[in-house]
C-alpha cells in the first residue's frame, strides 16, 4: 500500500531581516512560495498545506490559483517549532495521513526531483525518517512517519523539524544534496540566488 503523504509547507514567519514578505518574492514566473507550491504539487498525487502567519491575506490571495489548503496560525510570531506543530495538528484533522513532508518555503532550488527522491525512499523504509543532509547536520525537507507526529506536536519557539531530526538521527536515512539546500534569509541572499538562477538559465541555453 503506498504511503499517504501530506506535504506540510512551512510560509507563517513575519521576514523580519527582509522587511518585507519573502514569501512573495519574485522568482521565475511566480514567487518563492509559488515555487515551493509548484514543486510539491508537481509531486504527484499529495495533499498539500501551506502553514500561513504574518500577511495571511496578502499571501493566501497571491496563491489562490494553486490546488492547496492554507492554514492560517495566529500565533506564527511564536516561531517555526510553534508553526510545525500547529501544521501537524491540523493536517490529521483531514486525513489519517501515513507521513509529511516537511518543506520549506524559502528554499527556491529544492525542485519537484529532490522531493520526489525523499518520497521514494520513504516509500522504501516506511518506518525510517527521511532527512536532507547539510555537511553534518540533518534538515528539511524532510519526510517524517506518523510514528513521530507526537514529537512534531511537541515544539514550540524557534527551532522546528531539526530538533527531532538530531533526536532520532540513529534512526534515519539521509539524502546529501547541499547545493540545493540553501534558504533565503536576507535580501543578500536573495540576489546571490537571482543570480545562481541566471546561470542555470545562461547554462542550459547555451
Amino acid at each position: 500500500m503506498k504511503n499517504k503523504t501530506a506535504i506540510l509547507i512551512l510560509a507563517a514567519g513575519g521576514s523580519r531581516r527582509m522587511k518585507r514578505p519573502k514569501q512573495l518574492l519574485a522568482w521565475k514566473a511566480t514567487t518563492l512560495l509559488g515555487n515551493a507550491i509548484e514543486q510539491a504539487t508537481g509531486t504527484g498525487d499529495n495533499d498539500v498545506f501551506v502553514v500561513l502567519g504574518a500577511n495571511y491575506e496578502k499571501i493566501k490571495e497571491s496563491i489562490a490559483k494553486y490546488p492547496i489548503t492554507p492554514l492560517f496560525h495566529e500565533n506564527w510570531n511564536l516561531g517555526i517549532g510553534s508553526s510545525l506543530s500547529f501544521g501537524i495538528k491540523e493536517l490529521e484533522k483531514y486525513k489519517n495521513y501515513t507521513h509529511v513532508l516537511i518543506l520549506l518555503a524559502d528554499q527556491p532550488f529544492v525542485l519537484t526531483s529532490y522531493l520526489n527522491e525523499l518520497l521514494q525512499s520513504a516509500e522504501q523504509n516506511k518506518s525510517k525518517i527521511i532527512s536532507s543532509l547539510y555537511t553534518t547536520k540533518f534538515g528539511v525537507p524532510a519526510v517524517i512517519p506518523k510514528a513521530y507526529f507526537e514529537d512534531l506536536k511537541k515544539l514550540s519557539g524557534d527551532r522546528g523539524a531539526k530538533k527531532i531530526l538530531e533526536k532520532y538521527a540513529s534512526e534515519s536515512i539521509s539524502v546529501s544534496n547541499n547545493l540545493i539546500l540553501s534558504d533565503v534569509d536576507s535580501i543578500e541572499d536573495y540576489l546571490a540566488s537571482l543570480r545562481k538562477l541566471t546561470l542555470q538559465v545562461d547554462s542550459k541555453n547555451k
